[in-house]
């Protein structure tokens, strides 16, 4: 898995990631940090369908893109979706103590 990070600081305490991923087939992604909040994730490619994603807690039903918006789940650093992603734009904000 390839991801390609964008950063601006927010705070001295707060930094906003954009993180690109392209990666082999998987229902999972796993991002480098964990997110205080994510503002969007936007699949770009995979068995999944390509589209916008809400993103609901680790108890959540992920549901894939359809007539509406899709739902991933997020527990800690790692999303998961109903199909296999291999591209997706994450945007989010983290701890700058946690950004290495």
């Amino acid at each position: 898995m390839a991801i390609t990070l964008t950063t601006q600081l927010i705070s001295p305490e707060l930094i906003k990631v954009k993180a690109v991923v392209a990666q082999s087939s998987a229902t999972t992604i796993t991002l480098d940090q964990e997110p205080m909040m994510v503002q969007s994730v936007r699949v770009t490619a995979g068995a999944v369908g390509a589209g916008l994603y809400c993103v609901s807690d680790a108890d959540g039903v992920v549901v894939p893109v359809g007539s509406e918006v899709g739902v991933c789940k997020i527990d800690g650093k790692v999303l998961t979706f109903s199909a296999g992603v291999t591209g997706a734009v994450i945007v989010y904000v983290t701890s700058a103590s946690l950004l290495k």
